[in-house]
């Protein structure tokens, strides 16, 4: 299953789709799943360093800002990025200078909110395939608990 989730990954780089391969990549890196040894051995770790370091929160997620800020649409931006970057925009920045609005702070945020904003007028030419929305749709979310007994029982 590892072995899939890398291969999907991997998909969702080509297909610009930053946002689910964070997730991905962050689900990958859980303790529940990094611990799986046996099943590791099986997977191809080369694509899965390359996708790591493309996803590393090092120098505040350069590699993929870089990929996102290049890519043509249609894309689907690095959300959790975003939003944090938003929020410092909030906390850093005062909202008014001398009585006035604070239009940098403004200017900041359109960059930001426009970008994600013109990501909707491109999308994707997908054909749906129902069974496979129906099983996202429903699928159940484990706690934490539940994630390392099913870890465990694995090895």
């Amino acid at each position: 299953m590892i072995k899939r989730f890398i291969q999907i990954a991997e998909h969702l780089l080509i297909f610009q789709n930053y946002n689910s391969l964070l997730a991905i990549m962050g689900g990958l890196a859980h303790y529940s799943i990094s611990r799986l040894t046996k099943a590791w051995r099986l997977c191809n770790l080369k694509i899965f360093k390359k996708l790591k370091r493309i996803t590393s929160p090092k120098r505040n997620f350069s590699k993929i800002r870089r990929l996102y800020n290049g890519a043509n649409f249609p894309c689907i931006p690095p959300l959790v990025i975003m939003l944090r970057d938003l929020l410092y925009i909030q906390d850093g920045n005062i909202s008014f200078k001398n009585d006035f609005i604070n239009l940098e702070k403004m200017v900041l945020y359109a960059k930001i909110v426009g970008r994600i904003y013109n990501n909707r007028d491109s999308p994707y030419s997908f054909v749906k395939v129902q069974f496979i929305q129906n099983y996202i749709q429903n699928f159940e979310v484990l706690s934490e608990e539940e994630l390392e007994r099913k870890s465990k029982e694995c090895e």
